[in-house]
């Protein structure tokens, strides 16, 4: 009943708008929110390709299932939930976002080095807008909340992939500069920006960005082996508890823990 009328509700906002309006982000409370995930994964709901599939009337609201924004905005309840019910770090609609823009071309930035750069530079800008006062230039790449380094961090708790270095973010933003310049194409002002991003990162999260690159450890990538297999049969997170295991098993294929 519950996606029924999150659908009717979509629909109807969807059929009386016009080319140019879109649909608005309700400000769910973090209660109702968690009611909504917990009923569109029993019914099997598939909320994010349902909003790409109207991209130009949705866009804003699918913000509200996007760990993308969330993250950003430095909102750690509403994290956390997207991610214990398995919703995609950064799926293709972000990738498609986050990339240079011209689908012909390849692309030579990893997806997981999208990722980072597009939080980092999400989250300056919106810092910047927040914060538009003397105290704050759009240069000083080292102010982010705690709020939204601990959303960032919480990220890798769902994901198996490495962390990423600082050295080979560098090295695969200069690549698709050139890459793109040998089609012809000059992109100073994306390279410029990227660049910015990944300092940000580096100053921001050291721990993360320095260091040898080594690959996750068994432990985790076990539990996201588990986590994989329970979204793939829509039963997270419910169906860790079904499991019978210990708490502190459940509380870290919840992602409670690190």
């Amino acid at each position: 009943m519950v996606t029924s009328l999150v659908k009717m509700a979509i629909d109807r906002c969807k059929g009386e708008l016009s080319d140019i309006r879109y649909v608005k982000q309700p400000d769910y409370p973090p209660e109702f929110f968690e009611y909504i995930l917990e009923h569109v994964t029993s019914a099997k709901f598939d909320i994010v390709s349902y909003c790409s599939d109207n991209p130009r009337t949705l866009w804003e609201y699918s913000r509200n299932f996007s760990v993308v924004n969330v993250v950003s905005l430095g909102n750690k309840d509403r994290t956390l939930s997207l991610l214990k019910y398995g919703f995609e770090v950064f799926p293709e609609c972000e990738v498609r976002r986050s990339g240079h823009g011209f689908p012909f071309i390849e692309e030579v930035v990893p997806k997981t080095h999208q990722m980072v750069l597009q939080m980092m530079s999400l989250m300056r800008s919106l810092n910047h807008l927040i914060m538009n006062s003397t105290h704050y230039s759009n240069n000083d790449l080292r102010t982010l909340t705690q709020d939204q380094k601990e959303c960032f961090r919480l990220i890798w708790r769902a994901i198996p992939d490495v962390y990423v270095k600082f050295a080979e973010m560098g090295l695969s933003i200069t690549a698709e500069f050139f890459h793109l310049a040998q089609h012809g194409i000059l992109e100073p002002v994306r390279y410029e920006e990227n660049t910015k991003s990944c300092i940000m990162y580096e100053l921001c999260f050291t721990d993360l960005a320095s260091g040898a690159k080594e690959p996750r450890s068994l432990q985790h990538l076990s539990r996201c082996a588990v986590r994989k297999s329970l979204h793939n049969s829509w039963n997270l997170p419910h169906g860790i508890f079904k499991l019978g295991l210990p708490k502190i098993l459940e509380h870290y294929l919840g992602l409670e823990t690190d």
